[in-house]
């Protein structure tokens, strides 16, 4: 019988007293997995929510019922809104835009030469332009860009969106009568006037802009072929200046999805940071599953070493470098075939607690120390 799940995020439909049975069915198995008693765990739980802001469903992801974890080593984690808050006291708010914006994140990354995915313009009915100042307002307008570039498949991604939400990889097929766009890699295809009205009309997030595919490097695209499998890692400024690479994990999805996000099904391995070694990859699930091998196309995780993890390491460094305002900068990487490419940067990381099982809270609150020393100065 398949064990009874959490969803990660408690729905308020769904009685209290349910969701307290369902919680203690699974400190009950944990218990005869040999783990701490349900009760021990419970009063964990209610001392973890009141000085780390911890949830039952964190506290079951990140595996903080395991015997081998001290008390000090649980203490290391931090809750999402707490966690939240700690982020905002090390980076200033004033410059989260820049972040949150990426169509200006790739103005002062391609000015500073980091390798980047092509963008090709901003899709808008009155002011789309493409890159280069040609006009992007209607779908012929992208027929003409895509003929003009001589590529038939490009990318469309929120200038502010996160956790992949609204990306699409479409095949532009302009042979008919009327184009369509064919939507990767289901392979829905639609006319392309009306995918082009759906894109135009969509203010969250600022809109859309069009960008340029990744040719993934095969030794990453054979985790999941159907996504661009990339790193997320944490990049850390001391009160010298130096930034480190304090965390790291890859990415990938699971099927035929366009995104990795961990936030929509997806797994990942933490990264040695030295050589560049996987873990198993762990998925962001209460039942805390663990993968040696990647559960659809079974490509070998655990131990695997990253191709040119030298070279992403030190593009890394180079892209937290030129925004000196942030103390803590989520830099996500893909592997091109010709060599790394930055994908996008962060002031706000998502948790990687769970899956890199490393406490957040020492750092933070470190951060916001030495933040507090160089002000004194």
């Amino acid at each position: 019988m398949p064990h009874e799940t959490i969803p990660d995020n408690y729905a308020p439909r769904a009685g209290t007293l349910i969701r307290i049975r369902s919680l203690w069915r699974h400190m009950r198995r944990l218990e005869v997995e040999g783990h701490h008693s349900a009760i021990h765990q419970a009063w964990e739980l209610i001392r973890l929510k009141i000085q780390r802001g911890i949830g039952p469903a964190f506290y079951l992801r990140a595996g903080l019922y395991r015997r081998e974890l001290s008390w000090k080593d649980k203490l290391a984690y931090v809750g999402a809104s707490k966690y939240d808050r700690l982020i905002h006291s090390v980076n200033p708010v004033q410059y989260d835009y820049i972040a949150r914006n990426k169509l200006e994140t790739y103005r002062i990354l391609t000015a500073n030469n980091i390798p980047t995915p092509p963008v090709y313009g901003l899709v808008d009915g009155v002011s789309g332009r493409t890159w280069d100042g040609e006009i992007l307002r209607s779908h012929g307008d992208l027929v003409r860009l895509v003929n003009r570039l001589g590529i038939d498949t490009v990318c469309f991604k929120f200038v502010s969106g996160t956790r992949g939400r609204g990306f699409y990889k479409v095949k532009i097929n302009a042979r008919g009568d009327v184009p369509t766009a064919i939507i990767e890699p289901t392979g829905e295809e639609v006319p392309l006037p009306e995918f082009w009205e759906t894109l135009r009309q969509a203010k969250l997030f600022d809109g859309y802009f069009c960008q340029g595919i990744i040719d993934q490097h095969p030794d990453i695209a054979r985790f999941n072929p159907w996504s661009v499998n990339t790193i997320r890692s944490w990049m850390v400024r001391s009160v010298s200046g130096e930034w480190t690479m304090t965390l790291a994990d890859l990415r990938m999805g699971i099927g035929k999805i366009a995104v990795d996000n961990i936030s929509v099904g997806g797994i990942a391995p933490a990264i040695d940071l030295e050589s560049g070694r996987l873990s198993s990859a762990i998925r962001r699930h209460v039942d805390r599953s663990l993968y040696a091998q990647h559960p659809v196309t079974g490509a070998q995780i655990e131990g695997t070493i990253l191709p040119m993890w030298p070279e992403v390491k030190a593009l890394c460094q180079r892209t937290a470098e030129i925004f000196p305002y942030y103390r803590l900068l989520a830099v996500d990487v893909a592997f091109g075939k010709d060599g790394p490419l930055i994908v996008e940067i962060g002031t706000s990381p998502d948790e990687m607690q769970g899956e890199c099982e490393i406490g957040a809270y020492p750092l933070l609150r470190q951060l916001i120390k030495q933040r507090k020393l160089e002000e004194s100065r």
